[in-house]
């Protein structure tokens, strides 16, 4: 579920605020959405995160910020790759790398096709 959080978010804020903020929303306005299926405690943790690693940036308010030039590069495969490594760092010898890829893509994959579509 982390996975899907962090992709959903993502692939939303990239689309909806862009780089330096040219989309024309604010995060505000996507984690206020009726609709929106993440608590945004969340929401800001995730944004607080990607600002500590400079794919986004904010002056006041974590959810008024932007996508930074370094964050628009930034493809969800690459933070869901991180996160396996993580994994298998915490957990040595009890699985390959190449195990616990397959496992979570699959989880992932599940989960997502039930709910929604990540790259159409």
């Amino acid at each position: 579920m982390k996975e899907q959080d962090e992709a959903y978010l993502w692939q939303r804020i990239k689309k909806e605020v862009g780089v330096n903020g040219k989309g024309g929303k604010k995060p505000r306005q996507i984690i206020n959405e009726p609709s929106f299926p993440i608590n945004h405690k969340r929401a800001w943790h995730l944004l607080y995160k990607w600002s500590g690693l400079g794919w986004y940036d904010y002056e006041t308010t974590v959810d008024l910020g932007w996508v930074t030039p370094k964050g628009d590069g930034i493809q969800f495969q690459q933070i869901f790759y991180k996160s396996i490594q993580n994994e298998c760092l915490q957990r040595p010898r009890r699985e390959s790398f190449d195990q616990a890829a397959e496992r979570r893509i699959s989880l992932f994959r599940k989960e997502t096709s039930t709910h929604f579509v990540l790259f159409p």
